[in-house]
């Protein structure tokens, strides 16, 4: 990293303390933030968000890696990193193409930023969540088949739900056993409702 002069070496020095200082946590220190992050997606999305965000200080690096991770409080996981120019000093705009695993486990995250100095998070405490379409079958509908599947997979071993293994916790805990099957029944049966269902089979 070349610092241009010794306003910008001040800064990054004050800007590196405040972020150390803090927890991986810490709110973030500066400008702008994230401008079109979604409230909801489902596993296997792919989805761009924007971020414009101001340096303090007007300092200007050498182009800079940033990653943009979800975290809910036990996992972390990566949905997307690149290479960031300064459009000036101390101002970045880029567009990311992000990417939601598969087997990601379903429920509310946290946006954080990872950044050389550290990993923080964007201002407002940006909540989303992660939301499964629970065809464990993956053949389009969600009915007594997927019931049928799911209680094979958690009983006897059988295939696990697709197109990742969390998309069988239907009630949406972190795990997936009995209670997703009750959950299933109800949903099935009594119309009962699902926290992380995307609505996408029927």
């Amino acid at each position: 990293m070349k610092f241009r002069n010794l306003r910008q070496l001040l800064a990054t020095a004050v800007l590196s303390s405040v972020l150390l200082a803090g927890s991986a946590k810490a709110q973030f220190p500066m400008g702008g933030g994230f401008t079109n992050f979604p409230s909801e997606f489902s596993i296997g999305d792919t989805i761009d968000i924007s971020l414009d965000i101001q340096f303090p200080g007007g300092m200007m690096f050498d182009p800079i890696d940033l990653s943009l991770l979800l975290t809910n409080g036990t996992d972390t996981i990566e949905i997307c990193s690149g290479t960031v120019e300064f459009v000036e000093p101390g101002h970045i705009v880029h567009s990311f193409t992000c990417n939601i695993p598969d087997d990601i486990i379903l429920g509310d995250y946290t946006a954080l930023l990872q950044t050389p100095f550290g990993t923080f998070a964007m201002p407002g405490g940006i909540i989303m969540r992660v939301l499964g379409d629970h065809d464990v079958n993956h053949d389009g509908s969600l009915n007594i088949a997927d019931l049928t599947n799911l209680i094979s997979h958690i009983f006897d071993g059988g295939p696990a739900p697709l197109p990742g293994t969390s998309n069988g916790d239907l009630n949406c805990d972190g795990s997936m056993n009995i209670g997703d099957v009750t959950k299933l029944i109800e949903h099935i049966f009594q119309g009962g409702t699902l926290p992380c269902y995307n609505g996408g089979a029927n």
